[in-house]
């Protein structure tokens, strides 16, 4: 039952290729580890979670962002029963208290942050979902939630610290396998999803692409290929030697600019030093295994999801003390981050299109510039004679929305005192309510990236932001078809 109303709940994610490399005893020290860390009062609790980085250990004033924020401790601790009375504090703006789970993923949660802990525990534990359900106290949709969101985290993470596979005169195996659905009476099949696999053996680190097929009408020999492959560029070092078989199209690789490929046969007098059996072995009993009965529920997005959390895994989660520490160091990653939008929106973002490239931002000057060559270059060529390139600069700088610290560095210090003047002034005259909330609203877009809006209108009313406000997960409407089993078919 619970498979087809949550079938993401029941597919599993197991790694394979360094399994038996799993050091003894690790379960038992992650127990201890955990349960000494859900002992602790809430406000030791809320200094773990600052050590690990799972909350932030700076914040700025949105109304002021150039004014750090300061930690503090109030005296009602009642007031914030989760954080043992931890709020950010400001000089600026006195009366205005931050939540210390603010850009957090426990911010807004309908739980405990302790229970959003126990959650990520037995997801690197992978508990069964009932048992989690049960012990935890949480609905399934819920789980489902967060599940997703740590699948995000995951796509993110092997995005940003998987390299290329391969390298000079190194091997590469690449295979393709089709996965699909079979009617019960076994005379109807259908292609769901085509997963490329990519394997560097020797290193023992995998890459997995779930693939649209082509539809009927539009199959095309060296387009399907081109489609599949498309992905090798970002994953596989050039100089690689690339060994693969028949479900590959030798062509497409040599026109990507792989110059080395090897492409055995079943019949192949070629030994077995240069075979892909380790990848395609892979393909036919890990993959298939891991959704069994879901398939035909699952969308593509969501199977990516899975292969991206078992690639993870692969690398960074092969046993659960391993998983849990390196999710918490990953969380903290992208709780750290500098963006636009708060980390749960980015999440969901993330599991919605976990095709597209995730890495970090390295720096903030590199987000803010990506957007600008185009606009200054045109700008540039009608006017290049006189001076007025640096005011257009400016203007352009205060409309990015990625605008953050660096440009309050570029601003006179004479213009940043006479800035804060006015907005110190304009908070003395509580009259012209509407004029004040326009200047927020001008301070949030431009110079604060990583404070989510719900928080900047709590700011506006004092009495509200000791609460945080509900979040609630979305869920995916998955249609349930008749379809149950699940076929592997080798592609020629």
């Amino acid at each position: 039952m619970l498979g087809k109303t949550f079938p993401s709940l029941v597919v599993v994610a197991r790694p394979y290729l360094r399994s038996k490399e799993a050091p003894a005893g690790d379960r038992a020290a992650l127990d201890s580890k955990v349960k000494a860390v859900l002992i602790h009062t809430p406000m030791k609790f809320t200094e773990w979670l600052i050590q690990q980085g799972l909350v932030r250990s700076e914040q700025w004033c949105a109304l002021h962002p150039a004014n750090k924020l300061k930690l503090g401790m109030y005296s009602d601790v009642s007031k914030f029963p989760y954080s043992g009375g931890y709020v950010w504090i400001s000089e600026c703006c006195p009366t205005r208290f931050v939540s210390v789970f603010s850009s957090s993923i426990f911010e807004g949660a309908t739980f405990p942050p302790s229970v959003l802990l126990k959650l990520i525990y037995h997801w690197a534990c992978q508990t069964n979902v009932q048992n989690v359900v049960q012990w935890v106290k949480v609905d399934n949709l819920y789980v489902k939630g967060l599940f997703t969101w740590l699948r995000a985290v995951c796509t993110s993470a092997i995005h940003h610290h998987m390299g290329l596979l391969g390298g000079q005169g190194k091997k590469v195996e690449v295979g393709v396998i089709s996965l699909g659905t079979t009617s019960h009476d076994g005379t109807q099949r259908q292609v769901k999803v085509e997963v490329l696999g990519v394997l560097d053996p020797v290193e023992k680190l995998i890459r997995l692409r779930a693939v649209e097929p082509l539809a009927e009408y539009e199959k095309n020999y060296k387009k399907r290929f081109q489609k599949i492959l498309e992905p090798l560029t970002n994953w596989v070092h050039p100089s690689s030697i690339i060994l693969t078989d028949l479900t590959v199209d030798k062509g497409t690789l040599v026109s990507m600019g792989f110059k080395t490929v090897h492409q055995a046969t079943s019949h192949s007098d070629q030994p077995m030093k240069y075979s892909n059996a380790n990848i395609m072995e892979y393909l036919r009993r890990i993959v298939p295994r891991m959704f069994q009965n879901t398939l035909s529920l699952l969308s593509r997005q969501i199977i990516q999801q899975f292969l991206d959390e078992l690639v993870w895994r692969e690398k960074f989660g092969i046993s659960p003390g391993q998983a849990f520490d390196n999710i918490v160091a990953h969380i903290a990653e992208q709780t750290k981050m500098e963006a636009k939008d708060p980390i749960t929106i980015r999440l969901n973002k993330i599991a919605a299109n976990p095709f597209k490239n995730w890495k970090y931002p390295s720096k903030k000057k590199d987000r803010l510039e990506e957007p600008e060559p185009e606009v200054r270059s045109k700008r540039g060529r009608k006017k290049k004679e006189p001076s007025p390139s640096p005011p257009p600069k400016k203007r352009k700088k205060e409309k990015t929305t990625y605008v953050d610290d660096d440009d309050e560095e570029e601003v006179p210090l004479s213009l940043r005192r006479t800035k804060i003047k006015q907005e110190k002034t304009k908070e003395k005259e509580e009259p012209p309510a509407p004029r004040r909330r326009k200047t927020v609203r001008s301070y949030v877009d431009d110079d604060l990236d990583d404070v989510p809006l719900k928080n900047i209108k709590k700011e506006i009313k004092p009495e509200e932001t000791v609460s945080l406000e509900r979040f609630y997960f979305g869920q995916t409407k998955e249609t349930v078809t008749e379809n149950d089993a699940i076929a592997v078919e080798v592609t020629n």
